[in-house]
């Protein structure tokens, strides 16, 4: 079996990137059933870019209006 493209690893990561972006706490399997990858290369690709800190952590992102407060929260 031939070994990627940078090209097609950079576009990989991009795909799971986005769905990372659109939520943070998505499972390594919902995000594989997404792109049509693989659980193993989503874990793999997750784990390069917190390795090489493309990514790192997680954030929740708080309604300050539900909250009634006006300022941000650190969490």
């Amino acid at each position: 079996m031939a070994k990627s493209s940078v090209k097609q690893i950079e576009q990989d990561e991009r795909r799971i990137l986005g769905e990372l972006a659109k939520n943070a706490n998505k499972s390594v399997n919902d995000i594989a059933e997404t792109c049509g990858f693989s659980r193993q290369k989503v874990w793999r690709v997750i784990n390069n870019l917190e390795k090489n800190h493309t990514i790192w952590g997680y954030i929740a992102v708080v309604n300050q209006e539900k909250l009634n407060k006006k300022d941000i929260l650190c969490l």
